[in-house]
């Protein structure tokens, strides 16, 4: 027959391990509990981090629309949105950069910049993922792509040396990137939402 003491310890030793067991498995589930209580706060986090970033992109558009649209307003009423021609857009662009010349053209040349200046900024922004290019495509897409087909004179003539090469980089850049076909979206079968 078994000692009584050594049966005790053995009982003892075997109750500790189960405790330990025990403690083991709460952990681990309290660990995984945790665990995606983290996730989820992640998760929520990213979505309101989004939501935000979207709304600002929306609240910044409308703010730098309303600085450029008499800009552009001057600008359609002078020449509609067809593409200014190049010795217009020349003289223009000389008007908005440097001294003298005929008061119209300096007006009209500064409009130009201003309002590429506005678009210049927003594509700064989306390009830094500061705001959301998705949004701002859905709201200025075609206001880009006719910009930069309006002013393509304008802009050659505002990028032709080394120190203004980079001009309106970030808006050309975007503008181009927009107005080429999304290989991923359309397609044979493709519906036209238009």
């Amino acid at each position: 027959m078994a000692d009584p003491a050594t049966t005790a310890a053995f009982i003892s030793a075997g109750a500790n391990v189960f405790l330990a067991l025990v403690v083991i498995y709460e952990v681990r589930v309290a660990k995984e509990a945790v665990g995606s209580q983290l996730t989820a706060a992640r998760t929520e986090s990213k979505h309101d981090h989004d939501r935000r970033k979207k709304q600002a992109t929306m609240d910044y558009y409308r703010v730098v629309m309303e600085d450029i649209q008499p800009s552009r307003d001057q600008i359609t009423e002078m020449f509609g949105t067809g593409e200014i021609p190049k010795p217009t857009a020349d003289r223009f662009h000389q008007a908005a950069t440097q001294e003298g010349g005929e008061p119209q053209d300096n007006e009209i040349g500064s409009a130009i910049r201003t309002y590429l200046n506005g678009l210049e900024k927003l594509a700064v922004g989306t390009n830094l993922g500061v705001f959301d290019e998705d949004v701002l495509r859905r709201l200025a897409k075609y206001r880009f792509i006719n910009a930069l087909s309006q002013f393509r004179y304008y802009l050659a003539e505002a990028c032709n040396t080394d120190q203004t090469k980079d001009v309106y980089k970030e808006f050309k850049e975007m503008a181009h990137r927009w107005a080429t076909p999304d290989p991923n979206v359309g397609g044979p079968g493709a519906i036209d939402p238009f």
